[in-house]
């Protein structure tokens, strides 16, 4: 088998291209994020980049990593409680059964008609995330980053054609491949490169210290970071990084490594101690990451 590469700045700064300054926010894409329940409200809020009080995590996160425009699409019952909080992201209605999202074709069409990415699970429950994932793959040209429940519910799915990165932690990893956890944590790049090639995904399997991202055929691992990072609300923000970047054209395992450079890099700079630290105070660090990356 051979080496992983590891991340670097470096490899990094190579998927970041000079910006043409005749370019609009048209230009760098449209990043749609599908979330929430009535059971998690806080995680479709992280992901619309605003919550009541504060401004969280996963659409602004797309746009700090270069996405031109950010929407969130969540339950029709949460609706009333995010359009004066949110900031930076549209909101779109999906229709709802028992407060989880439900698979409506024409909804999912138009909003496929603005989409240039999707990151899909955040917080939904028992919404119908195989049933979107399989809709844009079928019938859209798009990227996705699936996490959380999404990772769950679309495990069944037998072939994700390279254009899905599948985000779990070594507990859900297990779950759905039944596997042992300390078998996972022990073999993580081999299991994990294996799962990848078998569904036609690109999986960030994430751990401390070691996160690994495998297409299959090329495997990477990325080591920075810090225990900031062991809070609700971490994994969104990764979600939203790379579905920002992918939502500017960069390819699939590019963005996963990239995402998971950055992310742990803005733990890294991150000034707010361990024990107090928001995933918001993880987003304010991406544009001192993206400096140093660019210099």
């Amino acid at each position: 088998m051979i080496e992983p590469i590891l991340v670097t700045k470096e490899l990094v700064k190579e998927c970041f291209p000079k910006r043409d300054n005749n370019a609009n926010k048209g230009t760098f894409g449209h990043a749609v994020i599908i979330g929430g329940s009535a059971k998690y409200v806080g995680a479709p809020q992280f992901s619309s980049s605003a919550s009541l009080a504060i401004i969280s995590a996963l659409g602004k996160a797309a746009m700090r990593v270069g996405a031109g425009t950010s929407q969130l699409c969540i339950p029709d019952t949460l609706s009333p409680y995010l359009y004066q909080s949110t900031l930076y992201s549209s909101i779109y209605s999906l229709k709802s059964e028992d407060g989880n999202i439900a698979c409506d074709e024409a909804q999912i069409n138009e909003i496929m008609s603005r989409a240039t990415a999707f990151a899909i699970g955040m917080g939904m429950d028992k919404g119908d995330a195989e049933s979107i994932v399989l809709q844009i793959l079928e019938n859209g040209e798009q990227n996705i980053v699936i996490d959380a429940d999404g990772l769950a519910s679309t495990s069944g799915i037998r072939n994700f054609k390279n254009r899905c990165i599948l985000t779990p932690h070594a507990k859900e990893f297990s779950k759905f491949t039944n596997t042992p956890i300390e078998t996972v944590k022990k073999y993580s790049l081999l299991l994990g490169s294996k799962y990848a090639k078998e569904k036609g995904c690109i999986l960030l399997l994430k751990g401390t210290p070691t996160t690994v991202i495998t297409d299959g055929e090329n495997d990477y691992i990325n080591n920075n970071g810090n225990v900031s990072l062991a809070k609700g609300g971490s994994g969104d923000v990764l979600s939203g990084i790379i579905c920002g970047l992918l939502a500017w054209g960069l390819q699939p395992i590019k963005a996963a490594y990239c995402g998971a450079y950055i992310l742990g890099r803005c733990a890294e700079l991150n000034k707010v101690n361990e024990y107090s630290t928001l995933p918001e105070d993880i987003v304010a660090q991406i544009p001192n990451v993206l400096d140093e990356v660019l210099k």
